[in-house]
């Protein structure tokens, strides 16, 4: 599970907002961060690796640069991010963040 907000190099809103200026810098810090994520998943022993992009609309992977062993999920879910999690083994929440105006976080 991958949101945006809390990848490396993310550090202004236009970053993670489609219409705006710095967007494309950030959909590239994302699929960099997840590409590594993957990476490890690999080197640790994983056998499968199913990524959901799960910032905003799901739809900000550049396509072309994600790493073709993973298996990914775009768009919005209807109710659950991921419907089957409880048949994974693990899962990491890669770039999460506290909501939005929440004390202490």
């Amino acid at each position: 599970m991958v949101d945006m907000e809390g990848i490396s190099g993310i550090l202004r809103k236009s970053q993670v907002m489609g219409n705006e200026a710095h967007y494309q810098e950030g959909r590239r810090y994302l699929t960099a961060d997840a590409n590594a994520c993957i990476e490890g998943c690999f080197a640790g022993g994983a056998t499968k690796v199913v990524v959901r992009d799960a910032h905003c609309t799901g739809y900000n992977f550049i396509w072309d640069q994600l790493d073709p062993r993973a298996e990914y999920v775009q768009g919005m879910p209807p109710i659950e991010r991921i419907s089957d999690i409880d048949s994974f083994d693990g899962v990491i929440l890669l770039g999460y963040h506290a909501m939005a105006g929440t004390g202490g976080a």
